[in-house]
């Protein structure tokens, strides 16, 4: 209950900040969402949602425990990471472009497609990052492997993939903080971002099962997927701790890293109450996908997960 109440102030400094982000996209990337937001809202607010969220919960964090605020380009960086993914999923989700056609527009292949021309100008400001660009390659390869995950897909092949996925995507957050990173505090890194894409997957699981798609939340039972859940997170707190230390400032971080967590035991509690213990079309096709969304931004919703947590 201490921590639950120790989460409270949390909701007005994360609105805060998700405000400021907000604009901040809005201000820097203006030219290529308006046409975006009069043309394909749906695209328009998912590009929003990741370049906003992206950053909130995962460079601000970084920055905190350097005991200051993002700076302009530390910022810029996070939000061009964060579009571009929500472009790739675009890419794979709604123009079906295959792994290999993916890859020759990775690799320069000209397109009249103006989300495919932004994706390509984004995609080679970071890869003009001296430390970014190795990473960058392998986070994407890993990011389109995902996509071809499917029924057939092992629980072993999942979770290694999984982990590869999340993993590098985490330290590439981390990279853009100008701060020095060791082998212990990347070790940490690499569990927080396996982790978090566990709860990813658990958010997620409906859209994944309605897409054929295998991943750590629908490969197995939901018990298992809990268990699994569970013990990476009390892995990543142990190294969290460990490596930054356990002032306040360190355990208010890793409290925020916790309230995501929280989202996605909230969600498998829900899947529960329907009766839910392994995802396959059939028992999912019984329920709107509106049962399975979990607006955090709800003072309601932010509440039910507060009180689970």
């Amino acid at each position: 209950m201490k921590k639950a109440f120790g989460l409270l102030p949390l909701f007005p400094i994360l609105l805060k900040r998700k405000n400021r982000q907000q604009q901040f996209v809005q201000e820097n990337f203006a030219a290529e969402l308006s046409p975006i937001q009069e043309s394909n809202n749906t695209l328009h607010n998912k590009l929003m949602y990741y370049a906003t969220w992206g950053v909130v919960s995962i460079s601000e964090v970084f920055a905190d425990l350097n005991k200051r605020v993002l700076s302009h380009e530390e910022r810029y960086l996070a939000s061009v990471l964060s579009i571009l993914y929500a472009l790739a999923d675009y890419m794979v989700d709604e123009l079906k472009l295959s792994h290999s056609a993916t890859t020759l527009y990775i690799n320069g292949k000209q397109s009249e497609d103006l989300l495919i021309t932004w994706a390509q100008k984004l995609l080679t400001e970071l890869q003009n990052k001296p430390a970014i660009g190795e990473h960058l390659s392998k986070a994407i390869d890993a990011q389109l492997e995902s996509k071809e995950q499917t029924a057939n897909s092992t629980i072993e092949k999942v979770k290694e993939l999984t982990h590869r996925k999340g993993s590098l995507t985490m330290f590439l957050y981390r990279c853009f903080i100008d701060a020095p990173i060791n082998e212990t505090e990347k070790a940490v890194v690499l569990q927080l971002g396996y982790t978090l894409q566990l709860a990813d997957d658990i958010i997620d699981a409906y859209d994944d099962t309605a897409d054929k798609i295998n991943t750590t939340a629908n490969a197995t039972d939901l018990l298992s997927v809990e268990n699994h859940f569970q013990e990476q997170i009390n892995i990543s707190k142990k190294l969290f701790l460990n490596s930054y230390g356990g002032s306040r400032r360190v355990k208010k971080a890793f409290l925020q890293f916790e309230l995501l967590f929280g989202i996605s035991h909230f969600a498998a509690k829900r899947f529960k109450k329907m009766n839910i213990e392994q995802f396959n079309t059939f028992t999912i096709l019984q329920h709107h996908r509106s049962n399975f969304i979990i607006d955090m931004e709800k003072p309601s919703d932010f509440l039910k997960v507060l009180f689970y947590f």
